[in-house]
């Protein structure tokens, strides 16, 4: 066994997603940034995002494991 296998961590049945034809375990990282990187991402503008992406995750049944919502990125 390798490194690479040795350092895997194992991946129990709660952590699969469970649908009515699929079974699946699914993550990824997403990176938003605004035309530019422009720094508009301050104050109402963040907390509002913040929301949008949270209720729109919600509705799509996705979890979020950690956001951070940055000056030029989130």
């Amino acid at each position: 066994m390798g490194e690479r296998e040795a350092k895997r961590e194992r991946v129990t049945r709660q952590d699969l997603r469970h649908d009515r034809h699929t079974v699946s375990l699914l993550t990824d990282y997403l990176v938003f940034s605004p035309k530019y990187r422009g720094k508009v991402l301050l104050g109402d503008v963040a907390e509002a995002l913040e929301e949008i992406i949270r209720e729109t995750c919600n509705e799509l049944d996705i979890e979020i494991i950690d956001m951070a919502v940055n000056v030029d990125h989130v």
